[in-house]
């Protein structure tokens, strides 16, 4: 369970929303290559423009499962803090282990390390041999070869506990929490207090989300990706790459993960889920009868683990051609017509203007992120 104070803090609320905004025009999609292939550099595979360049979140990890040291020691402090607090509250609790020092500790390696690399280093080669990675990769792996875990001390400890005193153990550990849901299934309000709550604040200081002086920026900022979006020039790049994906044979694709999301659209319709739920590399689930031997504290029936849903062989194998084939045309398409250059061009000059346009209240907003960061 994490609160809002939980380790997403190190990427900061400024990088979501630069990611964010990026990614609904198109201008952080994989395999857009652009130009000649051969004198791409990892440099220009890794541009993320002017923006990210000010706020100097082009040098932050791009991909989650890194950690830095200070993410490390950050998760300790937070540890030591809940063990001073958990215990004036009358119970014990041990520092739990850092995520990456645990895997590391099981000795798990990502089977699809590789995968992920070539992702980035050769999107051409990616797209013939994995298209969109939705159907041509086998995610279930991951799980086959993770450790099974094992019941930590402070989960031996709280089973060890009454159910009266497990509910105390968990009101000081994460707190009151609001359980109503709303209408969507989304989980209800914040704790309100609670040791680990309490932890978060103390070590990475005030929540991101106090951050009501930088709406009217916020605002203009999701207005600078709109304006990116509906560019003369990237409006024209996008048709021309539509009218060439038509040409393949995939015709009314009216934005860049069009392509993407004919392949989702057809997994999705193969096994059966509901418009909107799953995810790409998703196992969907058939619901099962509660099981009567597993109750929660009131008395009602626990479910059993759900079980996945098994496609026919060859479904799976025509799944997969059909992805390679979708993914193969919007990567020609989109050299053809040199998409990735186009965006990279827009979004620099837009990118440059709103920094001249707000650089006041851009700095002051980079010297707020570096204050929450520790890095002031």
């Amino acid at each position: 369970m994490y609160t809002e104070y939980g380790p997403a803090m190190t990427l900061t609320r400024g990088w979501r929303r630069l990611l964010a905004g990026a990614c609904a025009v198109g201008l952080f999609l994989a395999g857009g290559g652009g130009g000649d292939t051969d004198a791409d550099s990892a440099e220009d595979r890794d541009y993320q423009g002017p923006l990210a360049e000010f706020f100097g979140w082009d040098d932050q990890p791009r991909d989650s499962s890194e950690a830095s040291e200070q993410d490390r020691q950050r998760h300790y402090e937070v540890q030591d803090y809940i063990v001073t607090c958990m215990a004036e509250a009358g119970f014990e609790y041990q520092p739990e282990p850092f995520w990456a020092d645990m895997q590391d500790a099981r000795g798990w390696v990502d089977p699809f390390e590789e995968v992920w690399k070539l992702r980035e280093e050769d999107p051409e080669a990616f797209a013939r041999e994995y298209g969109y990675g939705l159907t041509t990769i086998d995610y279930s792996a991951v799980e086959n070869g993770r450790p099974e875990p094992t019941p930590g001390p402070n989960e031996q400890y709280r089973e060890s506990l009454s159910p009266a005193a497990q509910k105390e153990y968990d009101r000081a550990l994460w707190g009151d929490w609001d359980m109503e849901t709303s209408s969507n299934g989304d989980a209800g309000e914040a704790p309100d207090g609670g040791c680990t709550q309490e932890a978060y604040k103390a070590v990475y200081g005030p929540s991101e989300d106090d951050h009501s002086q930088f709406e009217a920026l916020y605002e203009d900022w999701d207005q600078l990706y709109q304006r990116i979006e509906n560019d003369p020039r990237l409006t024209e790049a996008v048709r021309a790459w539509s009218d060439c994906m038509a040409d393949a044979g995939y015709p009314g694709l009216e934005d860049l993960y069009g392509g993407e999301n004919l392949v989702y659209e057809r997994q999705a319709e193969a096994y059966g889920w509901d418009t909107g739920d799953g995810g790409p590399g998703i196992e969907p689930m058939e619901p099962v009868e509660a099981d009567p031997d597993e109750a929660d504290l009131e008395g009602t029936p626990a479910p059993a683990p759900p079980t996945p849903v098994e496609l026919d062989p060859e479904v799976k194998a025509e799944l997969r051609e059909f992805e390679l084939a979708v993914a193969w045309a919007d990567y020609e398409c989109r050299e053809e017509h040199d998409v990735e250059r186009i965006q990279r061009e827009v979004q620099y000059a837009h990118e440059e203007q709103f920094i001249e346009d707000h650089r006041a209240e851009l700095e002051a907003y980079r010297d707020w992120l570096n204050e929450l960061e520790g890095a002031a």
